[in-house]
C-alpha cells in the first residue's frame, strides 16, 4: 500500500525542517522509506511527506497479544505502542469538545476552523466549489490530505473521522458519480451535519456512518484510498486504528493522512491526562 501523509504542525506553527535524530535513524533502517520533494508549506505551517511502497496492504504491529503495554521508550522499534488511558471517558471528552463545534462553529476554540483554517492547510478554492458553508464552518483537521495527490474518478475512498463533511464532500466531487465516499466519525452532532450538507449540495455518492476508527464498518479490502485529518492522534490505540485502515484497502491501495507531527517525546504521566487529549 502507498502510504502518502502530509503532516503539519498543530495550530499551523512552525516546525523544524530537520527530521528529528530518532525519526532518521529510524528512516535509515528502513530501506523502503524516501525522502521525497514536497509542496510549499501553508503559510506559518510545515509539511513532513513520506511514502512508503509495498505490494500489499499491511500494517506492522509491535509488542504482544497478551494486553500487556509497554511504553515507547521501552520499544525498540519505536512503533507507537497503546496508552493505558481510559477510553470511554476520553472518547465523551472529544465527542463533548466537537459537539462544540459543530453547534457553535464561531465561539472560539484552541485550534483553528472553519474558512480560515482551509486556508492555512492550503485548500484549493476550486476543491471549495459546490461545498456548503455548512460543512466548512466546523472545519477542524490538523493538515491536508488531498496535498500528496488528489483522487481519481471512480475511486471509493473512506474519510475517517469526517467531521462535519468537508473532505468527505470533497473527495466525493473528486471521484464524480462513479465513485463512492464513506464518511466514519464518532459525534452524533458532526454526523447530522455531514448529512445535512450533503443533502444541500446534491452530492449522493457520499455516506456516512457512525463508528470508531477502530472498528471501521467498511469490507475488506473495500476502499481505493482511506483519507484521515486529524483525528488519529486522537485515539491511544493508533496501531489498532492503522491497521484498521489497512485492513479495508485493497491491495495497492493509498493512505493519505493529514495529522500532528509530536518531535519529542511526551511524559507517559501526560498520555494519561484526558484534558490533554482534548486541549
Amino acid at each position: 500500500a502507498e502510504v502518502r501523509a502530509p503532516l503539519h504542525g498543530p495550530l499551523g506553527e512552525t516546525r523544524r525542517r530537520r527530521t528529528p535524530r530518532a525519526g532518521r535513524e529510524r528512516l535509515g533502517r528502513d530501506r523502503d522509506v524516501h525522502h521525497r520533494p514536497v509542496p510549499p508549506p501553508a503559510p506559518g505551517g510545515h509539511n513532513v511527506n513520506w511514502t512508503k511502497t509495498a505490494p500489499a496492504p499491511t500494517v506492522a504491529i509491535a509488542g504482544d497479544n497478551q494486553g500487556r503495554r509497554a511504553s515507547i521508550t521501552a520499544n525498540r522499534s519505536r512503533v507507537a505502542q497503546p496508552v493505558e488511558v481510559d477510553t470511554e471517558t476520553l472518547r465523551e471528552a472529544i465527542k463533548d469538545e466537537y459537539k462544540k463545534v459543530a453547534e457553535d462553529p464561531g465561539k472560539g476554540f484552541h485550534f483553528h476552523t472553519g474558512r480560515r483554517l482551509t486556508r492555512i492547510v492550503d485548500y484549493k478554492d476550486e476543491w471549495l466549489k459546490g461545498v456548503p458553508e455548512l460543512a466548512i464552518e466546523s472545519f477542524a483537521g490538523t493538515g491536508n490530505p488531498f496535498a500528496m495527490g488528489e483522487l481519481a474518478a471512480g475511486e471509493r475512498v473512506v474519510d475517517v473521522g469526517s467531521g462535519g463533511g468537508i473532505d468527505s464532500l470533497i473527495a466525493a466531487r473528486m471521484v464524480g458519480p462513479t465513485g463512492e465516499v464513506v464518511g466514519i466519525d464518532m459525534t452524533p452532532a458532526m454526523l447530522e451535519k455531514a448529512r445535512a450538507a450533503a443533502d444541500e449540495s446534491g452530492i449522493d455518492n457520499v455516506e456516512f456512518r457512525e463508528a470508531y476508527m477502530e472498528e471501521l464498518p467498511v469490507p475488506d479490502g473495500w476502499a481505493d484510498v482511506v483519507i484521515s485529518n486529524g483525528v488519529l492522534n486522537l485515539t491511544p490505540d493508533k496501531q489498532k486504528a492503522l491497521g484498521e485502515m489497512f485492513r479495508v484497502l485493497r491491495s495497492g491501495g493509498r493512505l493519505q493522512i493529514g495529522d500532528i507531527l509530536v518531535n519529542r517525546e511526551v511524559p507517559e504521566g501526560a498520555k494519561k491526562k484526558i484534558d490533554l487529549w482534548t486541549g
